[in-house]
């Protein structure tokens, strides 16, 4: 989806509220944890994208933040703008800022959940009570960054009774395609236990595991720049 943006001398937001149709691969709605740790940085461009998709009543509902912000702008800030857009919008929200540079955003019955951070700050999503169903990443620079992705799951035994916790991270290379990541994610999630499914090469879905136990709860961490994450509710 093209975007009109247009940007003023220090600051242009795009907001978005709009109507969307049920997503591809979203089968739950989950109370979501957006995490965003630190401030917007120099290096790149200190450009901000973030976009949720929620319902309000029965319809799937998109709040973006989108623009240009001044290097040293906190997670905090920016959590507490898109809890007001949010609220705006119909969504029923629940904001955390007990750090200076840190701010947490509890979202109930979310689908769907987009970064993109060049700059920072840092940024973690949960999906607290729900599956990750797809994680898509794309390069949104001609020359993506380096780093890692980190992916955090609780899973239980086919009784229910016992639960314990699975990880995966792998580096990000320096230039290299969304296929290329998520390639190197479903190698390293096979080997680790799961069953994984590449719909598309540059998407990955942690699915099943050989041990029969089931992804209760999951949450993503991308520190690389120059990259869109998405990840839908399973």
């Amino acid at each position: 989806m093209k975007r009109a943006l247009t940007l003023a001398l220090v600051c242009s937001l795009a907001m978005g509220a709009m109507p969307t149709p049920a997503l591809e691969g979203a089968s739950g709605l989950a109370l979501c944890q957006l995490s965003l740790d630190g401030v917007v940085g120099e290096r790149t461009h200190p450009w901000v994208s973030i976009s949720v998709t929620h319902r309000v009543e029965q319809e799937l509902v998109e709040t973006s933040l989108i623009g240009q912000f001044k290097p040293g702008t906190t997670g905090a800030s920016l959590a507490t703008l898109l809890a007001k857009r949010l609220k705006e919008h119909g969504a029923r929200v629940t904001e955390s800022t007990a750090l200076d540079k840190t701010g947490d955003l509890f979202i109930e019955d979310v689908t769907s959940v987009r970064v993109d951070l060049p700059a920072g700050p840092g940024a973690s999503v949960t999906f607290c009570d729900r599956p990750l169903g797809m994680l898509s990443l794309r390069p949104t620079s001609p020359t993506p960054g380096a780093g890692r992705l980190e992916f955090y799951g609780v899973v239980s035994d086919v009784s229910g009774r016992h639960r314990s916790m699975e990880s995966l991270e792998i580096p990000v290379i320096d230039g290299e395609s969304g296929h290329d990541v998520c390639k190197r994610l479903f190698d390293r999630s096979l080997e680790a236990g799961w069953l994984p499914v590449r719909e598309k090469t540059d998407r990955w879905s942690p699915s099943r595991r050989t041990d029969s136990r089931k992804l209760l709860s999951s949450e993503v961490k991308l520190s690389a720049s120059g990259w869109e994450l998405e990840l839908r509710v399973g």
